[in-house]
């Protein structure tokens, strides 16, 4: 069987054991596997390992995972590409669905999820909703692992951006699903978790408030056109922004991004709370907890 698929996996080496786990769940005759390690050399058992596999493995100088996602694009042949964490593990299912061709219209896949903790308990699923205007009104889900995408269209829309540090499969996905619309092609879904992602313990997550807020704000900059005409579908990214700013000392970013998040919000009453807070000294403590709910909104 001539493979259809290549999943590429970009870690930092720090835990190889999940990442070999990672690895063995996606070998298969269907898919070519690619790891790229991010300024890390594999140990030599590791490395091994790998090649045993079948794997491809490359090297990056910490460039970031979206950089290594799009290097280990470039080493692609076949005509579709699938990207998951060096920490998750597919289910039963995964290949089938993500490695198959047809039909020709299809040119985005996207599958559910199960969040799981590192001792491997479900926390919650996943399944492909509606996303509104900013995906060019399709159905998907766009978390590492859920979704595969036809090689031809990820190089058409760029790629991965690199100056995103958080969020950046939302913003691969809102220009994948409008070039996607605009060429009467479609997302197929499926809502059996095929996926198993795992979340990291709050003191070991690595997003810091700077690259939150960056990310935040780079979304509303990139996609200005859409929130003119829909100015509610940026207010979950204003809130993430002021919560942002506030907790880096920023008050009057945070207090622009909360006039935002308020003139254009269902929730009024809540976000004038929030805003509140913006002009409270000792602020950033209060809206610690109310951000890191708000994070959910940039799928990791």
């Amino acid at each position: 069987m001539k493979p259809n698929l290549t999943v590429i996996i970009p870690t930092r080496g720090e835990e190889e054991r999940k990442l070999l786990r990672a690895v063995r769940s996606v070998v298969g005759p269907e898919a070519v596997v690619i790891v790229v390690f991010d300024g890390r050399e594999p140990s030599p058992t590791t490395e091994s390992e790998l090649h045993e596999l079948g794997v491809v493995v490359l090297k990056s100088a910490s460039a970031g995972a979206s950089a290594a996602r799009n290097l280990g694009a470039r080493h692609a042949s076949t005509d579709w590409l699938a990207f998951i964490d060096d920490d998750d593990e597919t289910n039963p299912g995964w290949l089938s669905f993500h490695g198959t061709d047809e039909p020709a219209e299809v040119a985005i896949r996207c599958s559910g999820a199960v969040r799981v903790s590192e001792e491997g308990a479900e926390i919650g699923r996943m399944v492909p909703t509606p996303l509104g205007p900013l995906y060019g009104e399709a159905t998907g889900l766009f978390l590492a692992g859920a979704f595969s995408v036809r090689r031809e269209l990820f190089e058409q829309v760029g790629g991965f951006d690199s100056a995103y540090e958080f969020g950046e499969n939302n913003d691969l996905g809102m220009r994948l699903c409008r070039h996607v619309n605009s060429r009467m092609l479609r997302v197929e879904t499926t809502s059996d978790p095929l996926v198993r992602i795992e979340v990291r313990p709050a003191t070991q997550r690595r997003h810091t408030p700077e690259a939150l807020l960056r990310s935040a704000e780079l979304t509303l900059h990139s996609n200005s056109e859409v929130f003119n005409v829909h100015p509610s579908q940026g207010v979950g990214l204003h809130r993430i922004a002021a919560m942002n700013a506030l907790k880096l000392g920023r008050r009057r970013i945070a207090l622009e991004h909360m006039r935002k998040a308020v003139r254009h919000s269902s929730r009024p009453l809540p976000d004038a709370l929030r805003l509140l807070l913006c002009v409270i000294p000792g602020a950033p403590l209060l809206a610690r907890r109310s951000v890191d709910r708000r994070a959910k909104h940039l799928a990791l």
